[in-house]
């Protein structure tokens, strides 16, 4: 059998500095730890061929040691990384979450022009003075009966696109930033970027769930 022990320093790393939260995830599950005392400072300290130990810090400040098992022993070093990711997963999904996390708010170019878009009817709404002005004779000069028409029905549109954005946001992509384990600021912020964008967001949003489910190998 080929020694492939240099290669646990790298996967230690690696662990540490990419998958604190898969951590966290193996103490709740593999080893009942209160979630909250989990998110301390979890960190992979030993790995072995039948066990990996993970460190993390009591509400005393004292630093406690967990020993997890590997069921069933794992044949070499090489064979850690599937076995860590099929951890992951079971863990995680016990826990409603991903085993992938997204952390960055994916907001583009095309965003800025649908906030504006809805912020412009934000104010239309509420000082429909202003897009009298817009439509009427000073600017646009709409005929009589399209001013008309607008003026009666653009605040009921309005509603009607907040409440479908609302509704959006929270039936759709709460469950999401949930799942994936978004900061709760970073998750208000998301929030109320889908109250203005509705599914133009959301689209943003599952194509960053792809990428974090699906990513880039890096070039050699």
């Amino acid at each position: 059998m080929t020694d492939d022990s240099h290669i646990i320093s790298r996967i230690i790393a690696h662990m540490n500095k990419d998958h604190v939260h898969n951590l966290e995830d193996y103490l709740v599950v593999y080893s009942h730890v209160d979630s909250e005392i989990a998110k301390r400072n979890p960190t992979l300290e030993t790995l072995s061929l039948s066990s990996m130990t993970i460190s993390y810090i009591d509400m005393h400040g004292t630093k406690c040691f967990i020993r997890i098992p590997f069921e069933p022993t794992l044949q070499s070093y090489r064979d850690s990384r599937n076995k860590l990711v099929e951890m992951a997963q079971k863990a995680a999904a016990k826990r409603g979450f991903s085993e992938y996390l997204i952390n960055d708010i994916p907001f583009k170019f095309k965003d800025w022009i649908t906030v504006f878009l809805f912020i412009s009817l934000y104010i239309f709404a509420y000082d429909p003075s202003i897009l009298q002005y817009l439509i009427g004779d000073q600017l646009l000069n709409l005929s009589s009966d399209v001013q008309s028409y607008i003026m009666d029905y653009h605040i009921t549109v309005f509603r009607t696109i907040l409440i479908i954005h609302c509704l959006e946001a929270i039936v759709i992509l709460y469950p999401l930033l949930r799942k994936f384990r978004m900061s709760t600021l970073k998750k208000m912020t998301c929030l109320l970027l889908c109250m203005m964008e509705g599914m133009v967001f959301l689209s943003s949003f599952k194509v960053a769930v792809d990428e974090a489910q699906n990513p880039k190998k890096p070039k050699n």
